[in-house]
């Protein structure tokens, strides 16, 4: 019998049925939605024990931590966290994942595609966990509060990583300089600085960048979006460090003080009354 041959990973099947299910992984097709959390699966079978998460049923247990399953292909994906397993490795940059899904989500940051779009702003996500958490924003939902001081946060995570600078915490450290990291994330940046490693890529000019988010700014001056608006002054920018540069500028507080010198006033009759720097303006 003939063996069935993946050209984008060479692993072989003994049908052809098998590898049309594979490369479903490759594609990251998600035919099959969860009609409770939307949540999308590539097979039927991922859906039906994903499912079991709504049910809180949890019978896998991890033998080396408290933590519980809803099945065993979850606690195999869970045990390489332990043994620091990540055999999904991304052909554009460094970083390598424990699931072959999570490098599929993954390779859209740098192919830009992002097919979860907010249906209050022009913003799309690669990801819909992204969107669900973005939808927080416009919603002005912060659930996660610390207790040590008065800040939340949209996501858990966060509040994860901000509880660490109450105790001091930065457990990541730099094996080329004596610099340490809260979370994994700053560190995997920062040692592309001793590496010169700049994976993201502008589609429109030469420039390149260590960071996806340092990236999507800069082709902010491409597209002439600026996000970030004076609440006084009719300026926008397009980072948020320049709205603040401006804010301590004498510009913005001359705008500030105009505003402040003028005052609406409601008269007896229908008319408006409008007084501003010592005059008297009426408007019907």
């Amino acid at each position: 019998m003939n063996p069935y041959k993946c050209e984008q990973c060479d692993k072989i099947f003994s049908s052809k049925k098998s590898l049309g299910r594979h490369r479903r992984r490759h594609a990251n097709v998600r035919p099959y939605t969860c009609e409770q959390c939307g949540k999308s699966f590539i097979f039927p079978s991922s859906l039906k024990n994903h499912k079991k998460t709504h049910a809180a049923l949890k019978p896998y247990q991890c033998d080396q931590c408290n933590k519980s399953f809803s099945s065993v292909g979850n606690l195999t994906i869970h045990k390489r966290t332990h043994a620091g397993l990540k055999p999904y490795q991304c052909d554009q940059c460094d970083k390598s994942f424990s699931q072959m899904g999570n490098l599929g989500t993954h390779k859209r940051i740098h192919t830009g595609l992002k097919p979860y779009n907010c249906d209050q702003c022009s913003k799309s996500f690669s990801q819909i966990g992204n969107l669900k958490v973005h939808k927080r924003i416009h919603a002005g939902l912060k659930p996660y509060n610390c207790d040590q001081c008065d800040k939340s946060f949209t996501q858990n995570g966060n509040l994860t990583l901000h509880k660490r600078t109450h105790e001091g915490l930065k457990i990541y450290h730099c094996d080329q300089c004596e610099k340490s990291f809260s979370c994994s994330g700053n560190l995997r940046n920062h040692k592309r600085t001793h590496t010169g490693t700049k994976p993201y890529h502008c589609d429109q000019c030469p420039k390149s960048y260590r960071q996806s988010q340092h990236l999507t700014v800069h082709k902010r001056n491409h597209s002439g979006f600026k996000p970030y608006h004076c609440d006084r002054c009719n300026t926008s920018y397009t980072r948020m460090d320049s709205l603040m540069k401006h804010k301590k500028t004498e510009k913005h507080h001359l705008c500030s003080q105009q505003d402040k010198s003028t005052v609406i006033l409601r008269s007896i009759s229908t008319q408006t009354t409008l007084y501003k720097d010592g005059k008297v303006f009426f408007y019907d």
